[in-house]
């Protein structure tokens, strides 16, 4: 009759699983990069529930955010590459900036000042950020 104690080889297949598990996570965790920043009006007041969107240049990947009631939002595990960040608000132009790099394991903390005007007048910044 077999016992129904894990034996010696189980527990060393259920060892190795765990193992393999937990690489996993560590290498995921080590290839992504977080976007944070604080969305600002003219003044350096706050502005609360601008919608940000964060998109991959290369994949097409897209990411959403609000930010909160302080200005600040956050976009975690985003794969490493160069983003497109567009934020819009109810009477702002529409902030895009084209190129943000992002490198892995890293956390890009950064101000977006909107400009007070129309939705529909976007206003690009094109100074190719590198982060």
């Amino acid at each position: 009759m077999r016992s129904k104690i894990l034996g010696r080889a189980d527990l060393i297949l259920l060892f190795a699983a765990l193992l393999m598990l937990g690489t996993g996570a560590t290498a995921l965790a080590q290839s992504t990069a977080t976007l944070q920043g604080t969305v600002l009006d003219p003044q350096g007041g706050a502005v609360p529930d601008a919608k940000v969107t964060v998109r991959n240049a290369a994949t097409g990947l897209e990411r959403n955010a609000q930010s909160d009631s302080s200005g600040n939002f956050q976009v975690t595990a985003l794969p490493v590459g160069t983003y497109r960040i567009e934020i819009r608000r109810e009477g702002f132009q529409t902030l895009v900036v084209k190129e943000v790099k992002l490198e892995v394991d890293t956390t890009v903390s950064r101000n977006f000042e909107l400009k007070v005007g129309q939705l529909s007048t976007p206003f690009h910044k094109y100074d190719d950020v590198f982060f």
